[in-house]
């Protein structure tokens, strides 16, 4: 029997993006983030901050439902908060939820 996410508690309406690699006008390589999920609905927990070299980072985790195709490497965006997702793993067995371990770069 197939486990629904806990719906009330995607409290948020996210989106998610993924890059691709696209050609400049003038041959070069380039990545552009495009909208892969609209309307993700979602739940953002603060997990504090921390400083790796000259740059400082707030790390979130992220709920969305383990139906979700979503990965490392791909962003989810809250409003004007962009996050880079770190990891992705089921909360449960059968996964009804998936916890995205994500940062933002703030400086």
């Amino acid at each position: 029997m197939a486990h629904a996410s806990p719906e009330h508690l995607l409290d948020r309406t996210l989106s998610a993006r993924r890059a691709t690699t696209v050609a400049t006008p003038g041959g070069t390589p380039a990545r552009q983030w495009q909208t892969h999920i609209a309307k993700l609905p979602g739940r953002v927990r603060p997990r504090g901050t921390r400083a790796v070299g000259d740059r400082h980072l707030r790390l979130f985790t992220v709920y969305v439902d383990a139906g979700c195709d979503i990965v490392s490497g791909d962003r989810v965006v809250d409003g004007s908060i962009v996050m880079n997702v770190l990891a992705a793993q089921p909360m449960d067995k059968p996964a009804s939820m998936l916890a995205l371990m994500t940062e933002e770069v703030i400086a």
